[in-house]
């Protein structure tokens, strides 16, 4: 039950709202950067195996044998980071537990519940598990794999466009040092936040006499991105879960007795606030003229697609979504203009 305190006025409930991201976001950020530095050094031992075969793309040229080569060596190398990718998520999935119940002891506080359902942190871990999972482990499996075949493809249309192989040495490089690196730190990021809202989730049902659901809620600057400012305060039940896209900073906060019938900005409505330069800077010029001119509705900026790990998640509209190839280059022509 709620204890007498002060009246949930509708800033008291904002500044809740935006405390449940923050405490979210502080809990897990420096298990995140540990993970990704432990990630660091495993992916430096893999580059460390492709010196030679990323060497011979730059002395021998592009033929369909070093390609060949350099595929199966990126594969083989990668392959040897799946066992760390399994280890950081488990690990991940156990502060994303820690997480959820320390943000719910601090949340329900704010909101003056002193008796609400507790899970201990193994039984909460049993019940969000993602990493022991057959679509997590493909994906770990299969890490060397999927990159393997991205360096292939890239090695190839490098030869059939004429270009040198050092050339495409150091578009391999580039590719493997950053993109595949970070693919590996955000599954385990994905990871820890995924835990950690469910984690919150599976302590809200276990507490529906006190909370009767959740409010979305998105960090609301520059950085976040148009599907989650088209979620941001929207209301959902408790047989709904927060699927906010891969590496997302968003967190599902309770709707409780006090303020589950009160009205709070939503952040469309924050949104339309903002000066104009930074809503320009949210959508881009030619999907900003795109929604003053009316041709879609905020909410629409958002969409769900499927993950082949986490399922059903969340990702922006691009502006041909969202009005056609057609409009969209002439929305993309005026922004041009200005």
């Amino acid at each position: 039950m709620t204890t007498p305190g002060r009246p949930l006025t509708p800033d008291i409930i904002a500044s809740i709202l935006r405390h449940v991201r923050q405490e979210m976001a502080a809990d897990l950020e420096a298990a995140s950067v540990a993970a990704a530095k432990r990630l660091k050094k495993a992916h430096e031992l893999a580059m460390r195996a492709l010196e030679a075969d990323l060497k011979g793309l730059g002395s021998t040229g592009l033929s369909s044998t070093i390609i060949e080569r350099v595929a199966a060596g990126v594969e083989e190398a990668l392959d040897g980071m799946d066992d760390d990718i399994l280890d950081e998520g488990r690990q991940a999935q156990r502060e994303g537990a820690r997480a959820a119940r320390t943000v719910a002891e601090r949340v329900f506080d704010a909101l003056k519940i002193a008796r609400y359902a507790q899970p201990n942190a193994e039984g909460l871990l049993a019940l969000i598990d993602i990493v022991d999972t057959p679509a997590y482990e493909r994906w770990a499996r299969g890490f060397g794999k999927a990159h393997g075949q991205i360096v292939a493809a890239q090695l190839i249309r490098a030869a059939g466009e004429g270009k040198p192989g050092r050339a495409a040495e150091l578009a391999a490089r580039q590719y493997l040092q950053r993109t595949a690196y970070y693919d590996a730190v955000r599954m385990v990021r994905t990871t820890q936040v995924v835990a950690a809202r469910r984690g919150l989730h599976e302590i809200y049902r276990q507490n529906q006499g006190i909370v009767k659901g959740w409010v979305w809620v998105s960090a609301k600057d520059k950085r976040t991105c148009p599907s989650c400012w088209a979620m941001d305060g929207t209301r959902h039940g408790l047989d709904e879960e927060l699927n906010d896209h891969p590496a997302g900073r968003c967190a599902p906060a309770p709707i409780t007795e006090g303020y589950d019938d009160m009205r709070f900005k939503g952040g469309e409505e924050i949104f339309r606030e903002l000066p104009r330069a930074d809503q320009e800077d949210i959508l881009g010029g030619g999907r900003w003229l795109a929604w003053r001119a009316g041709t879609f509705r905020f909410d629409q900026l958002s969409q769900t697609f499927t993950h082949p790990v986490f399922g059903t998640m969340r990702h922006e509209r691009s502006l041909r979504e969202l009005v056609g190839d057609e409009m969209a280059a002439e929305f993309i022509e005026d922004a041009r203009r200005g």
